[in-house]
């Protein structure tokens, strides 16, 4: 829904000529019905305000009749982000006339503009993320378990250094409460990363992501966020910061995730920067809650926490790699399964998370809740086949998370479109490793530099 911009709503509040869809908006939208009645009882005071000042005994009719003749804009402009005083028509206007229509419209557009408007306050986080050249948070994260089994639970320290260089100090809370170190991700921007095992002394090799990277995994993909915001949920103390929260449907900003999912930013209102991202991922065998917390933003971040040397001692646990041939197997190998038992289609994606194509595979199969061991030695074929595809939905997508050439095409190409290309991403070699939507697979010269 396009929500009109400050200036329609005041020439509404005004009676004055507005595009013609701004009434039916209004019926259906009781936020901006609400703004609207603000603004003529706004526009009312500054009138009788007007009436009671030194000035032309004609100045507001003729004022009122000219903005009258003036011609709605053909589409939604937003509001400008220069205050006012600094610009010299709106100063002039202002001052020079004194008449209470003009004053009204430039009013009413900066209290549109600097009030608890969803879309122009989530522009304003997305924008203070994006001015960020350092931050810290903690993560919690609340992991979905099996019949009978606690939730796990996981607590982590993550740092992040521009231009996009990330470390996370990941332990995992038992039951009992106590915390044991996990794993330590390291990741430097544009560069192989490594995962630290501290328990088994073990360290593993990782590939650049210079692909498609999840906006969940790092914060600072919310500075790309430009679509609006479902609810204002007011403001709040947290950590003693004042802080606005708004909530909004998570695929707004990742159309590919899992359905249902539920999303909360709490920012301090002085600098627009998040104190609070509550997520909640509604995964097939429960709900998966992440919350980040405890920011610090802006802080001396030394880059040598970015370096990728192993621990002295600890033993390299690198899986042997692949070779491309045998990775465009195994992919082939899982979207025959999920194309059998979804009768006839690919995932419908263009970003395929394994979990979420795990969820839909059961759902599919007829596996609910969702198996969360390897199957045994009486385990039905069904259960063999979906634990069997869920490695080539994971290599799906790590091609895409590490590949920037990396593509896949599910939403448009299925098993009858033979000679179409359905998954493509360039080898080490320089040349393309090809799925076609029959599964074939290929190497082709890159079909692009």
């Amino acid at each position: 829904m396009n929500h009109p911009t400050p200036e329609e709503l005041a020439r509404d509040a005004l009676g004055l000529p507005a595009p013609a869809p701004l009434a039916e908006h209004l019926a259906a939208c009781p936020a901006c019905r609400d703004r609207r009645d603000a603004l003529r009882a706004l526009s009312a005071r500054l009138a009788d305000a007007y009436d009671g000042a030194e000035a032309p005994a004609d100045g507001r009719a003729r004022l009122l009749a000219a903005l009258s003749r003036s011609t709605a804009p053909s589409r939604p402009t937003p509001p400008p982000l220069v205050p006012f005083w600094k610009d010299p028509i709106m100063r002039r206007r202002l001052f020079a006339g004194g008449a209470a229509a003009s004053l009204a419209i430039v009013a009413t557009a900066l209290w549109l503009a600097t009030g608890p408007r969803p879309a122009f306050a989530m522009s304003q986080v997305a924008e203070a993320v994006r001015a960020a050249r350092s931050y810290q948070y903690s993560l919690t994260m609340r992991t979905p378990q099996g019949a009978g089994e606690p939730r796990a639970v996981m607590t982590s320290r993550c740092l992040w250094l521009a231009p996009g260089s990330t470390r996370c100090e990941t332990s995992v809370i038992d039951a009992e409460g106590r915390t044991t170190p996990d794993m330590t991700e390291i990741q430097p921007a544009g560069a192989p990363g490594i995962d630290v095992y501290p328990r088994q002394k073990l360290f593993a090799r990782t590939k650049p992501q210079l692909g498609r990277v999840s906006p969940f995994i790092r914060v600072d993909a919310l500075g790309s966020y430009s679509g609006v915001a479902d609810r204002d949920l007011g403001e709040k103390t947290i950590a003693g910061v004042r802080a606005r929260g708004f909530s909004l449907d998570p695929r707004k900003i990742e159309p590919d995730m899992q359905p249902d999912s539920a999303m909360e930013v709490w920012a301090d209102v002085a600098t627009h920067r998040p104190v609070l991202v509550k997520l909640t991922i509604r995964d097939a065998s429960g709900p998966m809650v992440k919350e980040l917390d405890d920011f610090r933003w802006d802080v001396p971040i030394d880059p040598k926490l970015f370096e990728t040397t192993p621990p002295q001692g600890y033993t390299d646990a690198t899986p042997p790699e692949k070779s491309p041939e045998e990775i465009a197997g195994i992919i082939a190998a899982s979207l025959r399964t999920f194309a059998e038992f979804s009768g006839g289609h690919y995932p419908r994606v263009d970003m395929l998370y394994g979990d979420v194509t795990d969820d839909e595979l059961a759902r599919l199969a007829g596996l609910e809740p969702k198996p969360q061991r390897p199957p045994g030695p009486d385990a039905a074929e069904t259960y063999r086949k979906f634990w069997d595809a869920r490695s080539g939905f994971g290599w799906i997508n790590s091609l895409l998370v590490d590949n920037a050439d990396a593509s896949y095409h599910g939403k448009t190409v299925g098993p009858k479109d033979a000679d179409k290309v359905l998954m493509r991403w360039r080898r080490d070699d320089g040349r393309d490793q090809v799925i076609y939507g029959d599964l074939r697979t290929a190497v082709e010269a890159p079909d692009r530099p």
